[in-house]
């Protein structure tokens, strides 16, 4: 352990980067002050050292301390920041009781994320064309959704079969992974650009066994990132759930179907057809006039007292046909990983590619994609899938 603050003599002085420091200790759910017992350092010079611009010196011992310390390998310290990942250009679903230690988790694993898009298409040459348009940010959420719509290639007026697929093939990258160190930290989904020039849009969602929650999730975040790119109002979660609302059911066909008596049994074919929850239905149909405050309270009541036969859930928590559809799974990333390294990349190689993150967090990330049948091989391009690699 450190045992001394004299700086480290000229020839023995390596540099680490204080926001490597910082990530490495909030993801591993860690105060800075236990940090800087740990390493017997004052608290002062470790509040230096993680909220350095560049860089900081330490000796060869400081640095195999905090790899100890943080369970990270010393080459991650010593790489500089890839992704630019500003707190205010985060957007999320949390809730209001999350702590600042898990909002700056939230960032660690968006610079993750940053980081690997760009690792891997500096690798793979590949140019995904993004589609996503830039629209006035006083442009209204319902005229932003159909926009979207008709920018990414789907109709106007249709249910989206596919969500993810389609934002992927919009040049979204999404991933799918627990990205929180503590189970409290229950936010569903976080969205942000990255790049030199803000032109790489990312979603991370957080897992779930629910397909109406990642659906919904998903559209809320392209309603940040087409509304919300520059600068987060303090409306921003309003505007982005009517986004949502407005992208995965147009108001002018749900307007044509909403039936004539609004229960829970005659919304259900429409849930399905749609490809969203009750709750989503109700809340377009309360939006859209098509359902009364007190028959919306109703609905929700409703929603709370039945329960699922045999489990007992109510459907608030688990509404019908919630076995109706799979959870969608991103696989973008997966792919492009597939085909710039072939058969010649795995978990350990390809965290060693990214700065030596671990692979504990790197692993997440691709098991959050969509998964392959076993023994899978893509014949036409002789790619074997990074799954059937794990050393």
């Amino acid at each position: 352990m450190i045992t001394t603050l004299e700086r480290p003599p000229l020839s023995d002085r390596l540099r680490v980067y204080g926001s490597r420091v910082k990530d490495a200790r909030v993801l591993e759910g860690l105060r800075a002050g236990s940090v800087a017992e740990a390493l017997q350092i004052g608290a002062t010079r470790y509040s230096r050292l993680e909220a350095a611009g560049t860089s900081s010196p330490v000796s060869r011992e400081e640095l195999a301390a905090l790899s100890d310390v943080l369970h990270f390998d010393e080459d991650y310290f010593l790489s500089p920041t890839v992704t630019v990942v500003e707190r205010t250009g985060l957007c999320f679903r949390a809730k209001k009781s999350m702590t600042r230690l898990q909002e700056d988790q939230i960032g660690a694993w968006a610079r993750l994320c940053g980081e690997l898009v760009h690792t891997v298409l500096a690798g793979s040459g590949d140019s995904i064309k993004m589609l996503l348009p830039q629209l006035d940010p006083r442009t209204s959420p319902q005229l932003a959704a159909l926009t979207v719509r008709d920018a990414i290639g789907l109709t106007v007026d249709g249910p989206i079969a596919q969500l993810t697929r389609s934002l992927e093939r919009a040049g979204v990258y999404i991933f799918s992974a627990e990205f929180a160190a503590e189970a409290a930290a229950r936010h569903d989904a976080v969205s942000l650009w990255v790049g030199e020039a803000k032109q790489h849009p990312i979603v991370m969602v957080r897992a779930s066994d629910s397909w109406e929650r990642t659906r919904m999730s998903l559209a809320h975040e392209v309603g940040h990132l087409v509304l919300h790119r520059y600068s987060k109002p303090e409306d921003a979660e309003d505007a982005a759930f009517a986004f949502a609302g407005e992208f995965l059911m147009p108001s002018q066909q749900i307007e044509k179907e909403w039936p004539s008596h609004a229960t829970l049994e005659s919304l259900l074919p429409m849930k399905l057809k749609w490809g969203v929850s009750l709750s989503a239905l109700i809340e377009q149909g309360h939006r859209l006039g098509l359902l009364t405050v007190e028959r919306r309270r109703s609905l929700y009541k409703q929603l709370s007292a039945r329960r699922q036969y045999p489990s007992g859930r109510t459907w608030r928590e688990q509404e019908p046909g919630f076995d109706q559809r799979e959870v969608e799974k991103p696989l973008l990333i997966t792919r492009l990983i597939e085909r710039a390294y072939a058969g010649n990349i795995s978990i350990e190689t390809l965290r060693r590619m990214i700065s030596s993150w671990p692979a504990r967090y790197v692993s997440p990330l691709i098991e959050g994609q969509f998964r392959p049948p076993a023994g899978h091989i893509n014949s036409s391009e002789n790619v074997t899938s990074i799954f059937a690699r794990t050393g």
